[in-house]
C-alpha cells in the first residue's frame, strides 16, 4: 500500500502549505521583509525573487526540467562560454514504483495547488492534473 500512502502524505503536506500560507499571508507577500528574515518553510514561496509589486523583476527564466537548454541560452545572451560538465546532475534516479502524478490529485488537493500557486501556473503554463 505505499501507492495509498504516499498519497496520504503529499495531500497532508499540502493542506500544511495551505495552512502555513493562509496564517503568513502577509509576511510572504511582504517585500520589505527581507528573504533572510521568513521563517524557511515560506522559502517555498519565493516571488519575492523575481517579482516586485507583482510585476516580473528579472530579464529571463530557467526551468529546471529544461536546465541545460536554459543555461545555454542565457551563456549565449551574456556571450560567456556555456560549460555543460560544470552543470551537476542531481535527480537523475527514476523511482522503483513509479506512481501517476494524477492519482495524486484530488479536487481540493487540485484547488490548493491552482490558489497557492496560481501566477507560476499561469505564467509557465503548467497544467494540474485532476
Amino acid at each position: 500500500m505505499l501507492k495509498r500512502g504516499e498519497i496520504r502524505r503529499f495531500r497532508a503536506w499540502l493542506q500544511r502549505l495551505g495552512q502555513l500560507f493562509q496564517d503568513n499571508r502577509t509576511l510572504i507577500e511582504s517585500a520589505e521583509v527581507p528573504h533572510y528574515l521568513k521563517p524557511i518553510q515560506l522559502s517555498l514561496f519565493d516571488r519575492d525573487k523575481y517579482l516586485i509589486d507583482g510585476e516580473e523583476c528579472v530579464d529571463f527564466f530557467i526551468q529546471y526540467d529544461n536546465l541545460h537548454q536554459g543555461i545555454r541560452d542565457t551563456c549565449e545572451k551574456l556571450d560567456i562560454p556555456f560549460e555543460p560538465g560544470l552543470i551537476p546532475a542531481l535527480k537523475k534516479h527514476r523511482q522503483m514504483r513509479p506512481l501517476p502524478i494524477e492519482d495524486f490529485y484530488d479536487k481540493q488537493s487540485r484547488e490548493l495547488v491552482l490558489n497557492l500557486y496560481a501566477w507560476e501556473i499561469s505564467r509557465f503554463r503548467y497544467e494540474i492534473p485532476g
